[in-house]
């Protein structure tokens, strides 16, 4: 008996082939692979010891484990009755303890049994509801408590109960309240079978399964479970050929999925091993992240478009996938409102910036700073984007299910934020000019108001005048005409009237006055709002800008220059940081007219420059390519240059010279055969600062209409790092292309009529030409050697000068590097030792010792040369003296090459 729910539901109703990134269920068992060694030898130790502790790395499948391997391999014995039992981190609040859960358990389904039902009726303890089932018919009980670290987060006393049931359950064969029950003859009269079933022992059997780093709370049960940690077996990450069989098998199994049976590819096999495999664990592979892959390829691949194999073609980039699948859960959320909340707390809360690690958040913290609810908390880790651990105070805390999630969630927070930033300056700005408009009116009425105090102002003391002039004359006609006197007084008031009336017209003329100068002093308080304003709105602009242009750079480094335009064109509209916008659009004009391709759309982006520069004058005089490169030229030569120096290589010139080839037994005990020390001349050369990078590879496919993607390797392309999987022929026919842009001949004649062995074409080195091309092994070894004696190019500690095997890893994937972060040597070269292989022009043969100015290898061999070690060997192929060779058209993730040319 299991508890385990039943397939999750598809769109078909039928399930798919791999569970993604659920945990197994009993009823996927038969497609349940891989795990054959650990299902036999865990259940052999079931069967050997009653308490077994299975423990491992969260996410390497425990719960799968137990529910498709053990449950199902018990029940086909039939040895034991197995009960999958989980109790949930308890909350403020929760009533059932674990003792009453796994009663529950055991409970479920079963009738009281006759034999024990009349003993201690009233009784409810752990070893009575396991007997009950045996009595019952079932057979030996097989406690399997998964997640057993949720034990810890009750309270003690739970916990207490809990361990003391379970102590009785495990070691005691009849309780000695039973037996004094049936010896006192207190009990109802039982048969004589009825007893020997009463006598018979549980022999039950108990599996914790439990996270390493929670190994340590199981000393808590060591009172009355003394040999909790015997007994332990830990669960590893899957073992390559174990994981070959998880991907491979279910594909092929019949049955009733949503997806006919179909087969993977070899090299799709490779490429997606490849992927997965962690170099630091002896190359194993973590089930959760092999079963998220598969069923997105067996839904996109085989559901959606019908393919009954899968290629290696087929399979895309996979940092890309883990990406879509961030962005697809978040959108099967219900609404705008959750799919926000769930963001705000997974890129702000659950990722650290700058460090790239997950952290960790309880609920409570959750719900209070983010208000995502216990509803949508569920749907998240329902849909693998969070995992929930149980906290030991109660409750859980929650964490990104994956390290693999961190890098696409800190991608998307940029974008977010980017998106963030131009809506608030467009808000800000519409707000601004609304203000403006606002207190334009405002100042426009203030004034209306202030010409109106003047004018009656002015009225008011020409009133004042005329009162004044009236009153003396009233003075004079006094002593002239006394008969006048009652004509005088009535004039002299109404002189005073008018006076009053003047004095009052001054009075509202003053305070109109005073209104005029508070509006006046309030516009100006409004446009000094509004200046702020302005000012906030050109901040966020400025963040907005930048978060643009963050993710146009991320989008060039991996040679994206379609997703990066956009962005920068958004940017430039919000006219900030005009200088870094130009500098931006600056390289993907360049790109374009490098590499041939939309000249007319690199007229406009130079346009575009100059407007943001300032620079007033017309554009290009034509639209040839020379005619560009001198217009983007002027508009900033100093990043021009860098732009030069980033997508061309970088020439050296090396002053010819004698020096000792091959390996020096005095200095280095790891001499070879075929290393033979010998005298060489050289004459003086150039050659290139670094390996050729992604982003220079990138201008000739765009030029040439070939794929960069088909020389992907399985972590992607990062612009900075050298090419790789190109082969001898691709190396040459590179130097051809280059040669002309530089006004130099091209130096190698290269007939692709003629079929070769190995693949290849007839490539002639021609006289007397001075373009681009390999350097010979004489060359190659010559500037490493640097005029030193040293074992690797520029010194004796590899880890110094070179990447190799043992310091390769970036976030667990053993892969290339950056050129040029490495200490260079004496002569300025870089990545002489390791990183990738570099091809040389030689076939591969014994030294000619009689070859002594300018050796050129032999005529023919069994390969091509190949010097400098990579990111995948030792630090042995690393040697300066070191020789390899392999097929000329041979392409690999670890071969590259860097060019020479003659002076």
């Amino acid at each position: 008996m299991t508890n385990t729910p039943p397939y999750p539901s598809t769109p078909s109703g039928r399930p798919y082939r791999y569970p993604g990134v659920q945990p197994f269920t009993t009823a996927q068992s038969e497609v349940f692979f891989g795990r054959d060694l650990d299902i036999a030898d865990l259940y052999r130790l079931i069967r050997r010891e009653a308490l077994v502790v299975l423990y491992g790395k969260s996410g390497l499948g425990k719960s799968s484990l137990l529910n498709a391997g053990i449950v199902p391999h018990s029940l086909q014995s039939a040895e034991y009755e197995p009960v999958v039992i989980k109790f949930g981190a308890w909350t403020e609040g929760k009533t059932d303890t674990p003792l009453d859960l796994t009663k529950a358990y055991l409970n479920a389904g079963q009738a009281p049994s006759p034999t024990l039902q009349p003993l201690l009726p009233e009784e409810d303890s752990l070893w009575r509801c396991a007997k009950n089932r045996q009595l019952n018919g079932a057979g030996r009980p097989l406690l399997l408590f998964d997640q057993f670290e949720e034990l810890f987060t009750y309270p003690e006393t739970a916990i207490q109960a809990f361990r003391q049931e379970l102590a009785e359950l495990l070691h005691t064969e009849l309780p000695l309240r039973y037996r004094r029950l049936l010896d006192a003859g207190a009990a109802p009269e039982l048969s004589e079978a009825e007893e020997d079933a009463l006598e018979t022992p549980l022999e039950a059997r108990i599996v914790f399964a439990i996270r390493s780093d929670r190994m340590h709370l199981l000393h808590q049960l060591a009172d009355t479970l003394p040999n909790i940690l015997r007994h332990l077996y830990e669960l590893r990450a899957l073992r390559p050929e174990d994981a070959r069989a998880a991907i491979v098998e279910p594909a092929q199994k019949a049955g009733e999925f949503c997806t006919p049976s179909f087969t993977w590819a070899a090299p799709a096999l490779s490429n997606l091993l490849g992927y997965l495999q962690d170099p630091d664990d002896d190359n194993r592979v973590e089930a959760i992240l092999l079963q998220l892959l598969c069923q997105y390829f067996e839904e996109k691949l085989v559901e959606k478009q019908g393919l009954t194999q899968i290629e290696a073609r087929h399979l895309g980039e996979f940092e890309q996938i883990i990406e879509n699948y961030y962005h697809d859960k978040l959108g099967s959320l219900p609404n705008a409102h959750s799919r926000s909340a769930a963001r705000k707390l997974i890129e702000e809360g659950l990722v650290l910036e700058g460090e790239n690690i997950r952290l960790s958040l309880h609920e409570a913290q959750i719900t209070h700073q983010y208000g995502v609810d216990s509803e949508l908390l569920e749907r998240l880790v329902n849909s693998r984007l969070l995992r929930a651990e149980p906290f030991l105070r109660g409750g859980y805390t929650y964490e990104l299910a994956h390290d693999r999630l961190v890098a696409p969630v800190l991608r998307a927070k940029q974008e977010r934020l980017a998106q963030e930033a131009i809506q608030a300056a467009e808000q800000a700005q519409l707000a601004k000019e609304q203000e403006l408009a606002e207190e334009r009116g405002k100042r426009q009425r203030a004034t209306w108001l202030a010409v109106a105090g003047f004018v009656l102002t002015g009225v008011a003391l020409v009133a004042a005048l005329w009162a004044w002039r009236q009153t003396g004359l009233a003075e004079q006609s006094r002593s002239q005409a006394e008969q006048a006197k009652t004509e005088a007084l009535d004039s002299a008031a109404v002189a005073q009237q008018q006076r009053s009336l003047a004095q009052l017209e001054k009075t509202k003329a003053d305070t109109s006055a005073a209104i005029a100068l508070r509006k006046e002093r309030q516009a100006l308080e409004a446009e000094q709002k509004a200046a702020t304003a302005l000012q906030q709105a050109n901040g966020n602009a400025k963040v907005a800008v930048d978060a643009l242009l963050q993710v146009a750079k991320d989008a060039v480094y991996h040679v994206k220059y379609d997703e990066a335009l956009p962005s920068i064109l958004a940017a430039a509209k919000l006219e900030q940081n005009k200088d870094k916008v130009a500098q931006a659009l600056q390289e993907i004009a360049f790109v374009k007219v490098e590499s041939g391709q939309n000249l007319a759309e690199a007229v406009d982006l130079i346009e575009q420059i100059r407007r943001l520069k300032g620079q007033a004058g017309k554009g290009p005089q034509s639209k040839s390519a020379p005619a560009l490169r001198q217009a983007l030229q002027s508009v900033d030569n100093a990043h021009y240059t860098a732009l030069m120096q980033r997508y061309y290589p970088v020439m050296l010139v090396v002053k010819g010279g004698g020096f000792q080839m091959g390996c020096d037994t005095m200095l280095d005990q790891r001499c070879r055969d075929g290393e033979d020390l010998h005298h060489v001349q050289v004459s003086s050369f150039a050659l290139a600062r670094s390996e050729t990078t992604f982003w220079q590879w990138s201008l000739y496919c765009a030029a040439n209409g070939l794929k960069l993607s088909d020389y992907s390797p399985n972590w992607g392309i990062d612009g900075d790092n050298p090419v790789v999987i190109v082969d001898w022929f691709d190396a040459c026919l590179y130097a051809n292309w280059l040669s002309p842009r530089f006004g130099l001949e091209p130096v190698y004649a290269v007939d692709s009529t003629t079929q070769k062995d190995r693949g290849g074409w007839l490539v002639t080195l021609l006289e007397n030409k001075n373009g681009f091309r390999l350097p010979t092994e004489a060359e190659w070894e010559y500037a490493a050697k640097a005029g030193q004696s040293t074992i690797y190019s520029g010194g004796n500690e590899l880890d110094e000068l070179g990447w190799y095997d043992d310091n390769s890893l970036i976030n667990g994937v053993l892969r290339t590097h950056p050129v040029e972060q490495k200490k260079k040597n004496p002569w300025g070269f870089y990545d002489l030792s390791g990183n990738v292989w570099e091809w040389c022009w030689d076939w591969y043969d014994s030294y000619d010792l009689e070859q002594k100015l300018n050796p050129q290898g032999a005529k023919e061999g069994s390969g091509r040369v190949l010097r400098g070690g990579s990111w995948y060997d030792d630090a042995v192929g690393a040697r300066v003296a070191y020789r390899n060779d392999v097929d000329p058209d041979n392409r690999n993730d670890n071969i590259g090459f860097r060019l020479a040319r003659q002076q």
